[in-house]
């Protein structure tokens, strides 16, 4: 059942968290939607400040041969994380 664990890399921060989070909280959270949404919604904040943090590398660097940092997260991720934000924060009343 856990055989996918093994292959999650424990080295960099922005797969192992999101991993650990998914796993656990699934349990505590009595759903697998919890788990699946914080998984997510913390890969994006993860890619988020990733993201920014190279930004600040790269325009504080005095090299001449500069890479601007790559994008890297999705469309459609940012959408469905957009979309759990919504489930975890906006109140349902019927």
């Amino acid at each position: 059942m856990l055989q996918g664990v093994k292959d999650v890399k424990v080295d960099e921060v922005k797969d192992f968290v999101p991993s650990f989070l998914t796993i656990a909280m699934m349990p505590f959270g009595y759903s697998i939607t919890t788990g699946i949404g914080l998984g997510i919604l913390s890969y994006v904040l993860i890619g988020i400040c990733d993201y920014v943090v190279k930004w600040i590398a790269y325009a504080c660097s005095n090299k001449e041969d500069k890479v601007k940092p790559a994008w890297d997260l999705h469309a459609v991720l940012l959408i469905i994380a957009a979309l759990f934000v919504v489930y975890f924060f906006v109140p349902v009343s019927f």
